[in-house]
This record gives C-alpha cells, structure tokens and sequence, in this order.
C-alpha cells in the first residue's frame, strides 16, 4: 500500500508576519505614492497652461501694435550699378534714396532714388547713377513726397524724421 504523502509546501504559500506587514505597506503606499504624482502632475500642468496663456497673450499683444510708421530694411549688397531694399515702409508715401556714406558715415551725395511708393513695399531694386565697389559704404533714406508723385529733393519731397527729430536711414556696405 502506498503511504500517503503530505504535499510539500511551497515557499510563496508560506504567510509570516513580515510578509503580511509588508503586503500592508505596498497596498497602502502605492496609492499614495501615485496620489502625489498625480497631484504634482497637475500642477505642472497648470503651470504649462499659464505659460502657454502668458505666451499667446504676448503674441496677440505683438500681433495688435501698430506697424511702424517710417523704417527701411536694407542688406550686404554686391558690386555693381544697383541696390535691391528689403523693406520699406513711408507713412504718406514717397521714396527711398541711396546716399554714398561721407566721412562719419552720414549721407553724402545722392546715387539713387526708387519709383515713388504709396506705403510700404518689399525687395525695391533701385537703380544707381554710378557703380558701387566691395568696401563703399552707403546709406539708404527716407523722403515722403509733397503730393505730386514727382521726386524734388533737395526740395519739396523732405527727408522722413523719426520723433526724435533724426533722418530716418540705415547704412550699409557693399561687399562680394
């Protein structure tokens, strides 16, 4: 006859003390654990959301100014008999003239002149009475038209002053 043995015991079926204490510790520290994650992780998330509100409320405030009045935008150019105005905006309308820079890099003698533009215009390519040489500086200006769409300057058609009471003009430097 065979003798009936008892079934071994397995170590994982075995319940101590220490096993039930630290049963009780993970089922009660785990959730709170992942209570405070959450909590934090709210708070970074309105801390996003205040940004992201700061950040549009400063695009929306860029995007409501008012365009400036009076500004020429002009780069590096290259040699040769013509100069091309990234931006230009003349409250009135009028011209962008090009100047050879005197001595202390103020307008000099005039060398060109746009078409007349009503407002605002981009990429203006203004032909030069003489050619430029890597190394002349030059200075592009602003003068608004008295009303006839006829360039008279010296004359009718000022120079543009900022508030300040200066030229409105920027130099800039041929170069290859």
């Amino acid at each position: 006859m065979k003798s009936k043995s008892k079934p071994k015991k397995n170590r994982l079926n075995i319940v101590t003390p220490f096993s039930r204490t630290v049963t009780a510790i993970l089922f009660l520290a785990i959730p709170l654990i992942l209570f405070f994650i959450g909590i934090n992780y709210g708070r970074d998330l309105e801390r996003i959301d205040s940004t992201y509100e700061l950040a549009s409320k400063s695009e929306q405030a860029a995007m409501e100014a008012p365009a400036p009045k009076n500004s020429i935008l002009v780069d590096t150019q290259t040699p040769g008999k013509e100069v091309t105005v990234r931006s230009a905006i003349i409250d009135g309308g009028g011209y962008v003239v090009i100047y050879r820079a005197d001595a202390q890099g103020m307008p000099g003698k005039v060398i060109g002149k746009s078409a007349f533009i009503e407002s605002d215009a981009m990429n203006v390519v203004i032909p030069l009475t003489e050619a430029v040489a890597s190394g002349d500086r030059l200075v592009a200006g602003l003068n608004v038209d008295d009303g006839d769409t006829v360039f008279e300057f010296p004359g009718a058609d000022a120079a543009v002053t900022d508030a300040a009471g200066n030229p409105v003009v920027v130099s800039f430097s041929v170069s290859e």
